[in-house]
């Protein structure tokens, strides 16, 4: 196995692995190669301003979803009663569940 030997790459090794071998060629026509070489390109990437998604760059013009006052201004009671008809139907749920399950067991 390759990981066996430990022996550290001399500079031409890496020079060698990290170079271009072949270009592909593309298979369509209408693509051509950028004339540009990778580090004049990422350069520009980097001191250019962002280029803009025409479709999804859009700006949020109004203020984000805020709840409605009714629920903003909810008494304290409410929100219990509220919260307690929920845990009724969860409870409701869970018996039933158990009971199907009991009777799955026993016959």
């Amino acid at each position: 196995m390759e990981f066996d030997d430990n022996t550290p790459a001399s500079d031409e090794q890496r020079r060698l692995a990290e170079s271009k071998k072949i270009t592909l060629q593309p298979v369509h026509t209408g693509i051509q190669p950028e004339d540009l070489p990778d580090a004049e390109i990422a350069a520009r990437h980097i001191n250019e301003p962002a280029v803009a998604n025409v479709e999804n760059d859009t700006e949020q013009n109004k203020p984000p979803l805020q709840p409605s006052s009714g629920l903003l201004n909810q008494p304290e009671d409410d929100k219990r009663a509220s919260g307690g008809f929920t845990v009724a139907i969860v409870a409701a749920a869970a018996f039933i569940a158990l009971a199907f399950g009991a009777f799955y067991f026993f016959m």
